[in-house]
């Protein structure tokens, strides 16, 4: 409460009120309408300040307090709670004696009746809509439903039985609290658009929409727990049949043959060729195939012959015209230093030739 203004300030109240203040003493008149509504619940105060009274507003440090003029007393709010308490119209004379603003008070009432009737509506539209789904339990809502034995006929004629468990119409919702990490959606749309939202090992595009599909963007090395980097070189784009696939260890790649293997291997992804635009890094296929694949990594003849790659941290040697170069390629963390000779180097096999800047270069050695 704040006396130093002519009002006097209650914010402690549910809603919070603001009696003009004047020389003549009126101690007693605001404690007995502070007591008062001190016992009325906020929504209901609410609606006699605003609606049946139509108090003003003063807003102070950005605060609003309904003005209660000097004229009010405690008999006006106790009409007013009345009115509330049981829902019938008083007199049109009493009320006009009380509040000459109940025209806007029977106006906005009517308004929040229709409003009301209106969400009420589009509530039991929905429930409606639940119901019909389920139009054989609509007498059980809230209740549960009864196992349910299905009969399936297998095609050597062989008959079984399978028992789905129990359900709810409407289920209890929990409220989990998870850590997620922040990953580089701006990399993930590149990539997606570089490869069109296909699948890099079965070329499918799922249509969502008009000329819009969808994909998802694989770490190789996962995030999280295997503390993979959300670098574009750990990535793969893929449909999310084979992402599950992935991410269960069920199918690893080989970007040196650029051949996909399954865990099994009569099945008809194996030896697959996917489709590589952008580079990936051998480190975190490597780690994919000894931490989460969960078959046995063989290597072919074919493999074993191919030649070793560029990575980072290796000594390279190249020649040109003028002769021999050395060069040691900068480890992953600082692969920010790399200048752009290091950055051609990167995945260059042994005996490949390249140019740089209209010059041609041919890798000799890698150590």
């Amino acid at each position: 409460m704040n006396r130093k203004t002519k009002f006097i300030y209650f914010h402690e109240l549910k809603v919070p009120l603001a009696f003009i203040n004047s020389e003549e003493p009126n101690k007693d008149r605001i404690l007995n309408i502070v007591n008062l509504v001190e016992k009325v619940d906020r929504k209901s105060l609410q609606i006699i300040c605003r609606d049946i009274l139509a108090l003003k507003i003063h807003y102070r440090h950005g605060n609003g307090y309904y003005i209660v003029p000097l004229e009010y007393t405690c008999e006006h709010f106790k009409k007013a709670k009345s009115t509330i308490k049981t829902d019938k119209q008083p007199s049109d004379v009493s009320l006009e004696k009380m509040n000459p603003f109940l025209e806007n008070f029977k106006t906005n009432k009517e308004k929040d009746s229709i409003a009301d009737k209106e969400l009420n509506k589009s509530r039991l539209h929905e429930q409606d809509s639940k119901v019909l789904e389920n139009n054989y339990l609509s007498n059980f809502m809230g209740t549960e439903i009864l196992p349910t034995v299905l009969h399936i006929s297998s095609e050597n004629g062989e008959e079984r039985s399978i028992k789905l468990g129990k359900g709810h119409i409407l289920p209890k919702k929990l409220r989990k609290n998870i850590s997620l990490t922040n990953r580089n959606r701006l990399i993930v749309n590149q990539l997606k658009k570089l490869y069109e939202d296909k699948c890099q090992i079965c070329s499918e595009q799922i249509e969502i929409a008009n000329n819009k599909y969808y994909s998802e963007v694989h770490h190789i090395q996962p995030l999280g727990m295997h503390d993979g980097p959300d670098i574009p070189e750990n990535m793969i784009v893929l449909c999310p049949n084979h992402h599950i696939m992935f991410d269960q260890g069920v199918i690893r790649i080989n970007i040196l043959e650029r051949k996909v293997y399954h865990f099994k291997e009569e099945h008809c992804l194996n030896e697959k060729e996917f489709e590589l635009k952008h580079q990936i890094n051998q480190l975190y296929t490597q780690y994919h195939d000894t931490k989460i694949f969960k078959g046995e990594v063989v290597r072919s003849k074919k493999t074993k012959e191919i030649s070793k790659h560029v990575n980072y941290g290796d000594i390279v040697i190249f020649e040109d015209e003028e002769g021999r170069h050395e060069v040691l390629l900068e480890q992953y963390h600082n692969r920010h230093l790399m200048n752009n000779m290091q950055k051609m180097l990167l995945s260059k096999k042994e005996g490949e030739k390249f140019t740089f800047n209209g010059f041609w270069y041919n890798v000799v050695s890698i150590k």
